[in-house]
Protein backbone atom coordinates (compact mmCIF):
# COMPACT_ATOMS: atom_id res chain seq x y z
CA UNK A 1 0.00 0.00 0.00
CA UNK A 2 1.35 3.17 -1.00
CA UNK A 3 2.18 5.80 1.41
CA UNK A 4 0.17 8.32 -0.72
CA UNK A 5 -3.23 6.70 -0.48
CA UNK A 6 -3.95 7.52 3.05
CA UNK A 7 -5.41 5.09 6.01
CA UNK A 8 -8.41 6.42 5.75
CA UNK A 9 -8.58 5.70 1.67
CA UNK A 10 -7.64 1.92 2.13
CA UNK A 11 -10.27 1.41 5.08
CA UNK A 12 -12.35 2.82 2.62
CA UNK A 13 -12.34 2.66 -1.12
CA UNK A 14 -9.41 -0.85 -0.86
CA UNK A 15 -10.95 -3.20 1.53
CA UNK A 16 -14.42 -2.64 0.30
CA UNK A 17 -16.34 -0.68 2.40
CA UNK A 18 -17.52 1.59 -0.66
CA UNK A 19 -21.18 2.11 1.31
CA UNK A 20 -19.27 3.90 4.36
CA UNK A 21 -17.11 6.37 2.23
CA UNK A 22 -19.49 8.76 2.46
CA UNK A 23 -20.37 8.04 6.02
CA UNK A 24 -16.60 8.44 6.54
CA UNK A 25 -16.04 11.58 4.62
CA UNK A 26 -18.76 12.99 6.87
CA UNK A 27 -18.20 11.94 10.36
CA UNK A 28 -14.15 13.08 9.62
CA UNK A 29 -15.47 16.69 8.81
CA UNK A 30 -17.41 16.86 12.27
CA UNK A 31 -14.53 15.50 14.26
CA UNK A 32 -12.33 18.05 12.47
CA UNK A 33 -15.11 21.44 12.84
CA UNK A 34 -16.25 20.23 16.19
CA UNK A 35 -12.71 20.30 17.70
CA UNK A 36 -11.39 23.48 15.78
CA UNK A 37 -12.51 27.04 15.65
CA UNK A 38 -10.04 27.49 13.09
CA UNK A 39 -11.43 24.80 11.04
CA UNK A 40 -14.79 26.12 11.06
CA UNK A 41 -13.91 30.20 10.57
CA UNK A 42 -12.34 28.23 7.33
CA UNK A 43 -15.52 26.81 6.35
CA UNK A 44 -16.78 30.42 7.18
CA UNK A 45 -14.68 31.63 4.85
CA UNK A 46 -15.47 29.32 1.88
CA UNK A 47 -19.13 30.50 2.40
CA UNK A 48 -18.19 34.08 2.09
CA UNK A 49 -16.00 33.59 -1.34
CA UNK A 50 -19.43 32.57 -2.33
CA UNK A 51 -20.82 35.51 -1.47
CA UNK A 52 -22.82 34.87 2.06
CA UNK A 53 -21.73 35.67 5.59
CA UNK A 54 -22.99 33.50 7.94
CA UNK A 55 -21.68 34.92 10.52
CA UNK A 56 -19.77 33.57 13.85
CA UNK A 57 -20.35 29.21 13.57
CA UNK A 58 -19.62 27.79 17.11
CA UNK A 59 -20.66 24.24 17.12
CA UNK A 60 -21.31 21.70 14.61
CA UNK A 61 -23.41 18.13 14.64
CA UNK A 62 -23.73 15.56 12.13
CA UNK A 63 -26.81 13.61 10.58
CA UNK A 64 -29.51 16.69 12.19
CA UNK A 65 -32.87 15.38 12.03
CA UNK A 66 -34.78 18.55 11.47
CA UNK A 67 -37.57 19.98 9.29
CA UNK A 68 -39.49 17.66 7.16
CA UNK A 69 -37.48 14.86 8.24
CA UNK A 70 -34.15 16.05 5.88
CA UNK A 71 -30.84 14.90 7.64
CA UNK A 72 -28.42 16.85 6.25
CA UNK A 73 -24.61 15.32 6.89
CA UNK A 74 -23.57 18.51 9.34
CA UNK A 75 -25.24 21.34 10.71
CA UNK A 76 -23.00 24.29 12.08
CA UNK A 77 -24.55 26.88 14.76
CA UNK A 78 -23.88 30.15 15.73
CA UNK A 79 -23.24 31.07 19.31
CA UNK A 80 -27.09 31.91 19.75
CA UNK A 81 -27.66 28.41 18.76
CA UNK A 82 -29.44 29.11 15.36
CA UNK A 83 -28.67 26.95 12.56
CA UNK A 84 -26.72 29.00 9.84
CA UNK A 85 -24.96 26.48 7.50
CA UNK A 86 -25.96 23.08 6.14
CA UNK A 87 -23.02 20.89 4.23
CA UNK A 88 -24.09 18.00 2.18
CA UNK A 89 -21.23 15.31 0.98
CA UNK A 90 -21.50 13.96 -2.35
CA UNK A 91 -19.17 11.41 -3.83
CA UNK A 92 -21.33 9.24 -5.88
CA UNK A 93 -24.99 8.54 -4.16
CA UNK A 94 -27.96 10.02 -5.07
CA UNK A 95 -29.51 13.00 -3.98
CA UNK A 96 -32.37 12.21 -1.58
CA UNK A 97 -35.86 13.40 -1.90
CA UNK A 98 -34.70 16.19 0.66
CA UNK A 99 -31.73 17.15 -1.55
CA UNK A 100 -31.75 20.29 -1.86
CA UNK A 101 -35.62 21.21 -1.52
CA UNK A 102 -36.22 20.42 2.08
CA UNK A 103 -32.80 21.16 3.04
CA UNK A 104 -33.96 25.15 1.53
CA UNK A 105 -36.91 24.98 3.27
CA UNK A 106 -35.31 24.51 6.64
CA UNK A 107 -33.01 26.96 5.94
CA UNK A 108 -35.52 29.56 5.33
CA UNK A 109 -37.08 29.60 8.13
CA UNK A 110 -34.00 30.37 10.51
CA UNK A 111 -34.73 34.18 9.69
CA UNK A 112 -31.09 34.70 9.64
CA UNK A 113 -28.56 34.61 7.18
CA UNK A 114 -27.93 31.25 6.57
CA UNK A 115 -27.04 29.16 3.36
CA UNK A 116 -26.56 25.23 2.15
CA UNK A 117 -23.15 24.08 1.15
CA UNK A 118 -22.82 20.92 -1.57
CA UNK A 119 -19.13 19.51 -1.02
CA UNK A 120 -18.15 17.11 -3.82
CA UNK A 121 -14.99 15.59 -5.70
CA UNK A 122 -13.90 17.92 -8.69
CA UNK A 123 -15.07 15.42 -11.18
CA UNK A 124 -18.60 15.61 -10.30
CA UNK A 125 -19.15 18.85 -10.26
CA UNK A 126 -20.84 19.64 -13.26
CA UNK A 127 -23.10 17.12 -13.34
CA UNK A 128 -23.89 17.77 -9.47
CA UNK A 129 -24.65 21.58 -9.73
CA UNK A 130 -27.18 20.94 -12.96
CA UNK A 131 -29.06 18.82 -11.10
CA UNK A 132 -29.26 20.70 -7.96
CA UNK A 133 -29.95 23.70 -9.12
CA UNK A 134 -32.80 22.16 -11.70
CA UNK A 135 -34.23 21.43 -8.47
CA UNK A 136 -34.24 24.07 -6.94
CA UNK A 137 -36.00 25.90 -9.66
CA UNK A 138 -32.86 27.95 -10.70
CA UNK A 139 -32.13 26.08 -14.08
CA UNK A 140 -28.51 27.07 -15.87
CA UNK A 141 -27.52 28.81 -12.92
CA UNK A 142 -23.99 30.67 -13.81
CA UNK A 143 -20.93 28.35 -12.38
CA UNK A 144 -17.82 30.22 -10.74
CA UNK A 145 -15.82 28.09 -9.33
CA UNK A 146 -13.88 27.66 -6.99
CA UNK A 147 -17.05 28.35 -4.77
CA UNK A 148 -20.38 27.88 -7.18
CA UNK A 149 -23.45 30.00 -5.71
CA UNK A 150 -26.70 30.73 -6.33
CA UNK A 151 -29.53 32.92 -4.76
CA UNK A 152 -32.66 30.25 -4.66
CA UNK A 153 -35.95 31.53 -4.80
CA UNK A 154 -36.93 31.26 -1.76
CA UNK A 155 -33.83 33.56 -0.53
CA UNK A 156 -31.37 30.97 0.69
CA UNK A 157 -28.32 30.70 -0.98
CA UNK A 158 -27.05 27.20 -2.43
CA UNK A 159 -23.20 26.49 -3.38
CA UNK A 160 -21.02 23.96 -4.16
CA UNK A 161 -16.89 23.88 -3.48
CA UNK A 162 -14.88 21.42 -4.60
CA UNK A 163 -13.21 18.57 -1.49
CA UNK A 164 -9.83 19.56 -2.29
CA UNK A 165 -10.69 23.20 -1.97
CA UNK A 166 -12.42 23.29 1.16
CA UNK A 167 -9.55 21.17 2.80
CA UNK A 168 -6.74 23.13 1.57
CA UNK A 169 -8.19 25.80 3.38
CA UNK A 170 -8.95 24.01 6.72
CA UNK A 171 -5.40 21.96 6.85
CA UNK A 172 -3.73 25.66 6.32
CA UNK A 173 -5.07 26.82 9.98
CA UNK A 174 -5.65 24.05 11.93
CA UNK A 175 -3.49 22.94 14.93
CA UNK A 176 -0.32 20.45 14.28
CA UNK A 177 -2.86 17.94 16.23
CA UNK A 178 -5.33 18.05 13.96
CA UNK A 179 -3.76 18.48 10.21
CA UNK A 180 -2.55 14.91 10.18
CA UNK A 181 -6.65 13.84 10.19
CA UNK A 182 -7.50 16.64 7.54
CA UNK A 183 -4.61 15.07 5.55
CA UNK A 184 -6.29 12.12 5.51
CA UNK A 185 -9.77 13.21 4.22
CA UNK A 186 -8.22 15.05 1.68
CA UNK A 187 -6.30 11.54 0.34
CA UNK A 188 -9.32 9.89 0.62
CA UNK A 189 -11.03 12.84 -1.64
CA UNK A 190 -8.28 12.44 -4.11
CA UNK A 191 -9.32 9.11 -4.10
CA UNK A 192 -12.72 9.95 -5.21
CA UNK A 193 -11.70 12.59 -7.22
CA UNK A 194 -9.53 10.00 -9.66
CA UNK A 195 -12.40 7.37 -10.20
CA UNK A 196 -14.25 7.70 -13.28
CA UNK A 197 -18.07 9.83 -12.57
CA UNK A 198 -20.64 7.75 -14.66
CA UNK A 199 -24.52 9.50 -14.18
CA UNK A 200 -27.55 8.03 -14.02
CA UNK A 201 -28.80 5.81 -17.03
CA UNK A 202 -32.42 5.80 -15.95
CA UNK A 203 -33.28 3.13 -18.90
CA UNK A 204 -30.29 0.98 -18.48
CA UNK A 205 -31.46 0.68 -14.99
CA UNK A 206 -34.95 -0.29 -16.03
CA UNK A 207 -33.27 -2.79 -18.29
CA UNK A 208 -31.72 -4.34 -15.08
CA UNK A 209 -35.00 -4.07 -12.37
CA UNK A 210 -37.24 -5.76 -15.62
CA UNK A 211 -34.88 -8.75 -16.54
CA UNK A 212 -34.17 -9.08 -12.58
CA UNK A 213 -38.00 -9.22 -12.34
CA UNK A 214 -38.29 -11.85 -14.58
CA UNK A 215 -35.41 -13.88 -13.28
CA UNK A 216 -36.99 -13.70 -9.74
CA UNK A 217 -40.36 -14.56 -11.69
CA UNK A 218 -38.73 -17.94 -13.11
CA UNK A 219 -36.92 -18.84 -9.68
CA UNK A 220 -33.24 -18.30 -11.09
CA UNK A 221 -32.93 -14.71 -9.34
CA UNK A 222 -32.90 -13.76 -5.79
CA UNK A 223 -33.58 -10.13 -4.38
CA UNK A 224 -34.84 -10.37 -1.01
CA UNK A 225 -32.77 -8.35 1.43
CA UNK A 226 -30.39 -7.46 -1.49
CA UNK A 227 -30.78 -3.54 -2.36
CA UNK A 228 -29.72 -1.30 -5.57
CA UNK A 229 -26.29 0.99 -4.54
CA UNK A 230 -23.98 3.15 -6.17
CA UNK A 231 -20.49 2.57 -6.34
CA UNK A 232 -17.50 4.81 -7.82
CA UNK A 233 -17.36 2.69 -10.92
CA UNK A 234 -21.44 3.23 -11.63
CA UNK A 235 -25.17 1.84 -10.46
CA UNK A 236 -26.69 -1.18 -10.14
CA UNK A 237 -28.15 -4.33 -8.12
CA UNK A 238 -27.04 -7.02 -5.62
CA UNK A 239 -29.02 -10.07 -6.11
CA UNK A 240 -28.32 -13.76 -5.84
CA UNK A 241 -27.95 -16.41 -8.84
CA UNK A 242 -29.20 -19.77 -9.10
CA UNK A 243 -32.22 -21.94 -8.27
CA UNK A 244 -30.41 -23.99 -5.83
CA UNK A 245 -29.37 -21.59 -2.64
CA UNK A 246 -30.16 -17.52 -2.70
CA UNK A 247 -27.00 -17.16 -0.87
CA UNK A 248 -24.73 -19.49 -2.88
CA UNK A 249 -24.06 -16.87 -5.62
CA UNK A 250 -24.26 -12.91 -4.53
CA UNK A 251 -23.50 -10.72 -7.18
CA UNK A 252 -24.03 -7.15 -8.15
CA UNK A 253 -25.37 -5.72 -11.66
CA UNK A 254 -24.73 -2.64 -13.09
CA UNK A 255 -23.60 -0.21 -15.62
CA UNK A 256 -19.41 -0.30 -14.56
CA UNK A 257 -17.36 2.65 -16.48
CA UNK A 258 -14.22 1.40 -14.68
CA UNK A 259 -14.81 -2.24 -16.65
CA UNK A 260 -16.48 -0.48 -19.84
CA UNK A 261 -13.74 1.98 -20.27
CA UNK A 262 -10.95 -0.51 -19.98
CA UNK A 263 -12.71 -3.72 -21.43
CA UNK A 264 -15.27 -2.06 -23.74
CA UNK A 265 -18.15 -3.60 -25.84
CA UNK A 266 -20.95 -3.21 -22.72
CA UNK A 267 -21.61 -0.78 -20.07
CA UNK A 268 -23.48 -4.04 -18.03
CA UNK A 269 -21.39 -6.14 -15.85
CA UNK A 270 -22.34 -8.67 -13.77
CA UNK A 271 -19.47 -8.68 -10.88
CA UNK A 272 -19.70 -11.77 -8.29
CA UNK A 273 -18.88 -11.13 -4.76
CA UNK A 274 -17.46 -13.04 -1.47
CA UNK A 275 -20.46 -11.77 0.29
CA UNK A 276 -18.69 -12.24 3.86
CA UNK A 277 -16.81 -15.55 2.35
CA UNK A 278 -20.88 -17.33 2.08
CA UNK A 279 -19.95 -17.23 -2.48
CA UNK A 280 -16.89 -19.37 -3.28
CA UNK A 281 -15.19 -17.49 -6.18
CA UNK A 282 -13.07 -19.90 -7.23
CA UNK A 283 -15.92 -22.34 -7.61
CA UNK A 284 -17.90 -19.00 -9.23
CA UNK A 285 -14.53 -18.76 -11.99
CA UNK A 286 -15.10 -22.42 -12.55
CA UNK A 287 -18.48 -22.62 -13.24
CA UNK A 288 -18.14 -20.48 -15.20
CA UNK A 289 -15.18 -21.07 -17.20
CA UNK A 290 -16.81 -22.30 -20.46
CA UNK A 291 -19.08 -19.32 -21.15
CA UNK A 292 -16.23 -17.44 -22.64
CA UNK A 293 -16.48 -14.27 -20.93
CA UNK A 294 -12.90 -12.63 -21.68
CA UNK A 295 -10.41 -11.86 -18.92
CA UNK A 296 -11.75 -11.73 -15.15
CA UNK A 297 -10.80 -8.51 -14.52
CA UNK A 298 -9.88 -6.69 -11.21
CA UNK A 299 -12.32 -4.06 -10.99
CA UNK A 300 -11.67 -1.69 -8.44
CA UNK A 301 -10.23 -2.82 -4.76
CA UNK A 302 -9.16 -6.49 -3.60
CA UNK A 303 -12.99 -6.79 -2.79
CA UNK A 304 -14.00 -7.42 -6.55
CA UNK A 305 -11.51 -9.99 -7.76
CA UNK A 306 -14.52 -11.30 -9.73
CA UNK A 307 -15.50 -13.45 -11.62
CA UNK A 308 -16.70 -9.83 -13.58
CA UNK A 309 -18.70 -11.13 -16.31
CA UNK A 310 -20.00 -8.49 -19.40
CA UNK A 311 -23.68 -8.41 -20.55
CA UNK A 312 -23.50 -7.73 -24.09
CA UNK A 313 -26.59 -5.86 -25.00
CA UNK A 314 -27.55 -6.10 -28.91
CA UNK A 315 -26.71 -2.34 -29.66
CA UNK A 316 -23.60 -0.71 -29.73
CA UNK A 317 -22.98 2.66 -27.26
CA UNK A 318 -21.43 4.95 -29.53
CA UNK A 319 -20.79 8.28 -28.35
CA UNK A 320 -22.49 7.35 -25.08
CA UNK A 321 -20.19 9.40 -22.28
CA UNK A 322 -18.56 7.50 -19.59
CA UNK A 323 -16.75 10.36 -17.43
CA UNK A 324 -20.38 12.09 -16.94
CA UNK A 325 -19.64 15.53 -19.31
CA UNK A 326 -22.64 14.65 -20.93
CA UNK A 327 -21.54 15.33 -24.38
CA UNK A 328 -22.80 12.78 -27.65
CA UNK A 329 -25.63 10.84 -25.07
CA UNK A 330 -26.65 8.05 -26.58
CA UNK A 331 -30.46 8.37 -27.26
CA UNK A 332 -32.56 6.07 -24.88
CA UNK A 333 -34.60 3.34 -27.13
CA UNK A 334 -38.04 3.46 -26.26
CA UNK A 335 -39.48 1.54 -23.58
CA UNK A 336 -42.13 0.10 -26.13
CA UNK A 337 -39.54 -1.11 -28.82
CA UNK A 338 -38.90 -4.51 -30.30
CA UNK A 339 -34.87 -2.59 -29.65
CA UNK A 340 -35.53 -2.17 -25.92
CA UNK A 341 -37.45 -5.71 -25.93
CA UNK A 342 -34.27 -7.53 -27.41
CA UNK A 343 -31.98 -5.97 -24.51
CA UNK A 344 -33.93 -6.97 -21.58
CA UNK A 345 -33.91 -10.88 -23.40
CA UNK A 346 -30.67 -11.09 -23.52
CA UNK A 347 -29.74 -9.29 -20.12
CA UNK A 348 -32.58 -12.33 -19.23
CA UNK A 349 -31.11 -15.04 -21.25
CA UNK A 350 -27.46 -14.20 -20.15
CA UNK A 351 -28.47 -14.22 -16.22
CA UNK A 352 -29.82 -17.61 -16.86
CA UNK A 353 -27.19 -18.89 -18.96
CA UNK A 354 -25.03 -18.11 -15.98
CA UNK A 355 -27.60 -19.11 -13.36
CA UNK A 356 -27.59 -22.49 -14.97
CA UNK A 357 -23.76 -23.37 -15.24
CA UNK A 358 -23.72 -22.32 -11.53
CA UNK A 359 -26.44 -24.54 -10.48
CA UNK A 360 -24.02 -27.63 -12.10
CA UNK A 361 -20.96 -26.21 -11.03
CA UNK A 362 -18.68 -28.71 -9.03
Amino acid sequence: MAESNGLLAYLTIDLGFTHKIEDAATESLTYVLARSAAARNALRNVVRAGGTEVGKLDSVESQSLGFGGAIPDVALYDEAGVERLLVENKFWADLTKNQPETYLERLKRVGEPCALLFVAPGSGMPHLWEEICRRAGVPGAAARPPVRSVLTPNGVPMMLTRWGYLLARIEAVVAESLRGDVRQLRLLCQRMDGLPVLPDVPWLLQLIDEATYRGREEGYLHTRGLRWTRHPHGHGRYLGIGRKDPLRATAWLGVNSHLWSNFGNTPLWLMFVSNFGKTDLEKMRRGLADLHLGPYVHAINSDWTGPNVPIILPFEFKGFPLHGDGSEEAIPPDPTSEEYAQARDAIAQRLREIADLLDTAD
